[in-house]
């Protein structure tokens, strides 16, 4: 049996992409609850469009930079 070994330093960015998939996904599909919560503050009432833009933008480069890392670490597995 072949088996491959990877550096630490490898596998931890494997374990961060993994987070940061992760946490862009549950980011996702948390915002619609949230600016639930937010139209209650009166205070943010002008800026709820922004917000929302903002928090989807947040959530598509979490989920951008954890399928970057998780894409890199399987382009190093596949050459060695």
């Amino acid at each position: 049996m072949n088996r491959k070994t990877y550096s630490s330093q490898d596998l931890l960015q494997l374990i961060w992409g993994t987070a940061l998939l992760v946490m862009g996904l549950a980011f996702l599909f948390r915002i619609p609850f949230l600016m639930e919560q937010i139209k209650e503050i009166q205070y943010f009432s002008s800026v709820q469009m922004f917000l929302r833009i903002g928090f989807y933008f947040i959530a598509v480069i979490l989920i951008g930079g954890g399928i970057k890392k998780i894409h890199r670490f399987l382009r190093i597995r596949k050459k060695q």
